[in-house]
């Protein structure tokens, strides 16, 4: 875990879930674009992208999410359960994102373990 680059979002609002993921990992990155930081993981150049602000719209994911799970990438909701994006495009959700390898580190970060 700590040679680990990851995205977190949601620092501000979530410290109690967020703040062993700050603590664990070597490098936090924040680029400001949603379908940037999904990409940078399925290149390889971030491990992770963790947004737990329940703020994310089909709009901000839909690409990113297709990107990486065809490079092999897995996302999930906060929780580790499949991400279903809604119809919607009001409606909201968070996300884990990651190489695969380290996604169960990560949620069990999440959930305070």
């Amino acid at each position: 875990m700590r040679e680990l680059c990851v995205s977190v979002y949601g620092y501000r609002q979530n410290v109690e879930r967020t703040r062993k993921i700050y603590s664990s990992v070597r490098r936090v990155r924040l680029f400001g674009s949603v379908a940037l930081e999904l990409c940078y993981v399925a290149s390889g150049r971030l491990d992770a992208f963790v947004d737990v602000r329940n703020a994310l719209r089909v709009t901000d994911v839909a690409a990113g999410q297709l990107i990486l799970e065809e490079a092999g990438g897995l996302i999930t909701d906060g929780y580790g359960n499949f991400l279903r994006l809604p119809d919607n495009v009001t409606a909201r959700v968070e996300m884990v994102a990651s190489n695969g390898n380290v996604h169960e580190k990560i949620l069990k970060l999440l959930s305070g373990g």
